[in-house]
């Protein structure tokens, strides 16, 4: 009803009842910005500047409650398109993390585009299981994707991570 009746700051107190500890608030708030659906992010987002993808991004991953589970289901998609655009938006909307095991599995996807976006976003995931999927695609045919595996690696390495380091054969295994 906050909407409905146009209260004055009904958008921000809506966004931060997302966040409530009750299901009920969480539920009627999200019910209130049901425009926030990845699927009207989706139709938006390529004529939306980097800040607005940002934003926009973060409130619909708050909101839609199955956001997760869909931008996986655009990591799978046949067109080269959409996986390309989704992870653009696991990166702006900060979900590489929660992402990662469907990242990964981008790591051996068929087109080398896919693959170079998938090695150079996985840099926000600095894990061990990445590290070793990363010394892997260094040994890929092609060498956009070895340099994209490189330089993310290059990157946990100035984090100061510390882990064993194993050799793309051993990863296999």
């Amino acid at each position: 009803q906050l909407r409905e009746r146009r209260v004055a700051g009904a958008m921000g107190l809506l966004v931060k009842l997302v966040d409530s500890p009750h299901e009920l608030v969480r539920d009627a708030a999200r019910e209130s910005l049901g425009e926030f659906s990845l699927e009207n992010y989706l139709k938006q987002f390529d004529i939306l500047d980097q800040e607005s993808r940002r934003s926009n991004g973060e409130l619909t991953a708050k909101v839609d409650k199955d956001f997760l589970n869909k931008l996986t289901m655009e990591l799978d998609s046949r067109s080269r398109k959409n996986r390309m655009r989704a992870i653009e938006i696991a990166e702006v909307t900060g979900t590489v993390r929660p992402l990662t095991d469907a990242l990964l599995e981008r790591l051996e996807d068929a087109d080398h585009l896919i693959r170079t976006a998938a090695a150079e976003v996985l840099q926000h995931c600095p894990t061990a299981e990445v590290q070793q999927a990363l010394q892997f695609a260094t040994q890929d045919r092609s060498p956009a994707v070895q340099n994209a595996a490189k330089s993310t690696l290059a990157a946990f390495a100035s984090l100061h991570l510390s882990w064993e380091p194993t050799s793309p054969a051993e990863s296999k295994l």
